[in-house]
C-alpha cells in the first residue's frame, strides 16, 4: 500500500532530524563516506535541497520530486531505524557513532544520536519533576531533605 502524500509529509518531518546546515556539515565530513555506496550520500544532498527549498515545511510548496524522494527516505530510515533501536541497547553512544548503520542514517537525514540525548534529557527531567514533586531537594553535599513543611 502506497503511502498518502501527507503520510510521506509527516513521516520526512519525523524522521529527518538534522537541519539543512547539520547534514551539509555531515556531508562534507570524510566520515560520511564510511558506509554504503554512496546513495544515501546522494540522498542526503537531495534532502538538503527539500530542507532548504521549504524551511517552513509547508506541505503544499512540495512538488512531486520532492515527494518521491521523501518517500525513499521515509521507507529507508523506517526499515533502519528499526535495527537502530537494537544497537542502542548493546553499545555505548560513543561505540553508536562509529556504526555503519548511524553513519547511513545520517547520510539519509537521521541522526540517532540526537534522539538518543532526547532520551537521556526526558529521563534526567523525570527525575527532577519526580524530586521537585516529592518536595525532595538536595543539598549541596548530595544529601535529601524535605522541603515539605512538618
Amino acid at each position: 500500500m502506497v503511502k498518502s502524500r501527507e503520510d510521506v509529509i509527516a513521516g520526512f518531518n519525523e524522521h529527518v532530524n538534522m537541519t539543512a546546515e547539520e547534514l551539509q556539515q555531515w556531508l562534507d565530513d570524510p566520515k560520511s563516506t564510511k558506509a554504503g555506496t554512496g546513495v544515501g550520500l546522494e540522498s542526503g544532498h537531495k534532502i538538503i535541497e527539500i530542507l532548504k527549498k521549504n524551511p517552513d515545511k509547508d506541505p503544499e510548496k512540495y512538488d512531486d520530486e520532492d515527494i518521491e524522494h521523501m518517500r525513499k527516505v521515509v521507507s529507508y530510515n523506517a526499515r533502519h531505524l528499526a535495527q537502530e533501536d537494537k544497537l542502542k541497547e548493546t553499545k555505548t553512544k560513543e561505540e553508536l557513532e562509529n556504526t555503519k548503520s548511524t553513519i547511513s542514517l545520517k547520510n539519509w537525514g537521521h541522526d540517532p544520536i540526537k534522539t538518543l540525548d532526547e532520551d537521556d534529557d526526558a529521563a534526567s527531567d523525570e527525575g527532577v519533576d519526580k524530586a521537585s514533586k516529592s518536595g525532595e531537594q538536595r543539598n549541596s553535599d548530595g544529601a535529601k531533605h524535605d522541603d515539605k513543611p512538618h
